[in-house]
């Protein structure tokens, strides 16, 4: 009895040996970068630096306490964030179903069975002989544990924890995109009204040129023609309002979404009539090889190439035997008040060994399907890092074509104010035709227009360079932080090799 206890005790223990020295198959992924250029390809100006920290708050810059409270509704109630961080949880469970591979099975027997052997088919292979119904009482559990000896519960568990990182840089990617949008469309609010209130102002002017025609007329010195041409530019300004307006709410609608809400007027947040924010005198925006710390998509993309990189090892475990300690330990009686005598034990105790011998044709093909996955998961991760760097340069450009054109169109717009002032005093004085002031005042509401625009897009390319660049989320406290090293500067570092299907190794002859 003692030997036989002794025995099992040998064998649990180097089972449990062989499960903490046992190997892992398949390969190591580790962090990998494409060369980047050391700068942007565009000039920079005196409010772009290249040596400083991006401002992850960066919205705060523009000053502006309504923007400041939407962003901060929006984090706090946006559905889609909140949908993602459901997604975080699930694969935090999901870590813990892979961990639970490495530990013991146990489940519990319970069985009642009313048994009556056919007089013609005893199983001792006697015939002739009859055999009376009996019960049979059985209590007890199994317990099978699957020895990790190749690394396949190992490798699952990498995956899972790879893919629960991939879910928290999925949520930060969707904070990052969210505070872009509600300060886009803030922006967007705020140049639309101002080009309301600047129609209305040409509306006012329009009309007084209206009268003054109109007296001219009465008194014989102008036609009816001009009349009509007055009339007609001032109900086309006048026209412009409601297609305005409408932009208005149907942003005003998208910033009440993004908050989580349903549509609504916003007045408690946004006052009407409000100026276009201004962005910061000084922008930090580092240098290239900083995207691949700042934005989590990119890091969301290294971390599906690390998950996929230990499922070929999962399914590379598949070319070795497994290796199962099983035992069966229950209380069998024909009688129920004799179940727990010690003459009811019945047990079954010993190793497994399970192993594809005929299928490896299909084990190799699916790890081929697995190598093919990280070879996928590789170029959307050197795709990723491309469209980032291009989504930067793209504002770059947009921010620096602005600002000039913001300039030109300041210089429009006073030229065009003035010349409308003095061909209305000249056509009052009968100095000028009608025509030259239709077409000042026409110059002078377009240029205006414009300019109210390109100042806007000025303010909205400064969104789109912070987004571009990955504000809004702390990425020096991003979990996983250490398992994914970044080069301070830029090198060229080539990708890591993975052994193709044809090149695994041969599983020993069984």
């Amino acid at each position: 009895m003692y030997r036989g206890r002794a025995n099992q005790i040998i064998i649990l223990a180097a089972a449990i040996t062989v499960a903490v020295s046992g190997c892992k198959v398949g390969p190591d992924c580790r962090a990998w970068h494409d060369p980047l250029r050391s700068d942007w390809r565009l000039q920079l100006d005196e409010s772009l630096r290249t040596d400083g920290a991006l401002d992850q708050t960066w919205w705060v810059g523009f000053n502006d306490p309504a923007l400041n409270m939407l962003v901060d509704r929006s984090v706090a109630q946006n559905l889609s964030l909140q949908e993602a961080a459901a997604r975080i949880q699930e694969s935090r469970a999901r870590v813990g179903v892979s961990r639970g591979g490495l530990f013991p099975t146990v489940n519990q027997i319970d069985s009642y069975k009313r048994i009556d052997i056919s007089d013609n088919g005893s199983p001792f292979g006697i015939t002739g002989l009859s055999f009376p119904p009996f019960d049979l009482w059985s209590t007890g559990f199994d317990v099978s544990w699957e020895i990790d000896v190749f690394g396949a519960v190992r490798r699952t568990m990498e995956a899972a924890r790879a893919d629960l990182d991939a879910s928290v840089e999925n949520r930060n990617a969707l904070q990052v995109t969210l505070l872009g949008d509600v300060a886009t469309n803030y922006v967007s609010l705020r140049a639309i009204e101002q080009r309301i209130v600047n129609a209305a102002e040409n509306v006012r002017i329009q009309e007084e040129t209206v009268r003054i025609t109109q007296e001219r007329f009465n008194a014989g010195t102008v036609s009816e023609l001009d009349v009509s041409q007055a009339k007609t530019l001032h109900y086309r300004t006048q026209s412009t309002i409601p297609l305005l307006q409408r932009e208005r709410d149907r942003t005003m609608n998208r910033l009440c979404v993004l908050q989580g809400e349903q549509p609504r007027n916003l007045d408690e947040i946004i006052e009407p009539n409000g100026s276009i924010p201004q962005p910061p005198s000084s922008i930090d925006i580092g240098i290239p090889i900083n995207l691949v710390r700042q934005r989590p998509d990119i890091r969301r993309a290294e971390w599906e190439v690390v998950a996929q990189s230990a499922r070929i090892g999962v399914a590379t475990a598949d070319l070795y035997p497994r290796f199962s300690l099983i035992g069966i330990f229950t209380l069998d009686s024909v009688n129920l008040n004799q179940l727990f005598d010690a003459d009811s034990l019945a047990m079954r105790v010993g190793p497994e060994v399970r192993w594809n011998i005929l299928n490896f044709g299909r084990v190799r093909s699916n790890i081929a399907v697995q190598d093919a996955r990280f070879d996928q998961a590789v170029t959307r991760y050197r795709q990723a890092v491309l469209e980032a760097v291009e989504e930067v340069e793209n504002a770059l450009a947009g921010y620096r074509r602005y600002r000039e054109s913001e300039k030109g169109l300041a210089l429009a717009v006073e030229s065009a104010r003035s010349a409308a002032r003095t061909a209305s005093e000249q056509y009052k004085a009968g100095a000028v035709s009608f025509q030259t002031l239709l077409d000042a005042e026409r110059s002078l509401a377009l240029a205006q227009d414009e300019h109210i625009s390109v100042q806007g897009n000025v303010t909205l390319s400064v969104v789109q360079l912070y987004k571009a660049l990955g504000g809004g989320w702390d990425w020096s406290s991003a979990s996983g932080w250490s398992s994914l090293p970044v080069p301070p500067e830029p090198v060229e570092v080539p990708p890591p090799s993975v052994p193709a299907a044809d090149n695994l190794p041969e599983p020993p002859n069984p």
